[in-house]
């Protein structure tokens, strides 16, 4: 029996340290999965790795796309709204949520929101934990409670901009900047151009295949006007890009 290794989440890259369980895993393994190729040589030069290893992208299914129903002739009268679809730290004071926002600094991303409306642009945050929804009310964007997968794809496809940002502007996360998140592939199932912000991979990503824009900054963004007259352009490149980058196209290269 060979042992394959999903190396999904690593406390070498979030954490800066090996624990003795990932060690062994490493050891013990006979392939492993990673989730981004940068991933792939940190992990690989850091254990020593000789074993076959293989970079799979957690893009969307093909029946996920097949039942995401986008209405192209109309997509570019759409609203100017921004969304955001993912984990995302609650608001508090407590000691808790200020140990959340050391260990997971990137998900605290109110603040991020706030500016953004500040600049004049509607942004939805459809968050993945419950908290964020009760606590995030006040800040001035939409907050959803969480949704259900199936129904959260088809959701997002009322929207204009995917939103892919992180508190991470001093580029110290590196799960952060190492990794592509599942919300750029969800996104780009949903038709939606990206607006990818402080995650490095992320951004090289966006550009490699020209699925939306990348910015220093969250200031750059602005309101959004002036990605206007660009949207139809990348629209054109979310829609082949949706169909071509689908996860079983992988399995057949395997």
């Amino acid at each position: 029996v060979k042992l394959v290794y999903n190396a999904h989440d690593l406390d070498n890259i979030r954490r800066g340290y090996i624990p003795i369980p990932e060690r062994k895993a490493f050891t013990s393994a006979d392939a492993v999965i990673y989730v981004s190729e940068p991933i792939e040589k940190i992990c690989n030069d850091l254990h020593i790795s000789n074993v076959p290893t293989l970079v799979l992208y957690n893009y969307a299914t093909k029946s996920m796309v097949d039942n995401v129903k986008i209405d192209w002739d109309n997509i570019l009268t759409k609203k100017k709204t921004l969304v955001y679809e993912g984990g995302v730290n609650p608001i508090s004071d407590s000691n808790d949520i200020k140990y959340l926002n050391e260990v997971f600094k990137y998900r605290n991303l109110f603040p991020i929101f706030k500016k953004l409306v500040e600049q004049g642009n509607e942004v939805h945050v459809i968050p993945g934990n419950i908290d964020a929804y009760y606590t995030g009310q006040h800040v001035g964007a939409v907050v959803y409670p969480p949704m259900e997968f199936d129904k959260l794809l088809q959701e997002l496809t009322k929207y204009k901009y995917n939103l892919l940002t992180f508190n991470n502007e001093d580029g110290a996360q590196n799960q952060v900047n190492y990794t592509t998140p599942n919300k750029l592939w969800d996104g780009l199932c949903a038709g939606l151009p990206s607006l990818a912000c402080w995650c490095s991979e992320t951004e090289r990503y966006v550009k490699k295949h020209g699925i939306g824009w990348t910015f220093k900054n969250i200031e750059e963004i602005g309101d959004c006007s002036s990605l206007e007259d660009q949207y139809s352009g990348i629209v054109k490149n979310v829609k082949k890009k949706r169909d071509e980058l689908v996860f079983e196209r992988q399995i057949w290269r395997c």
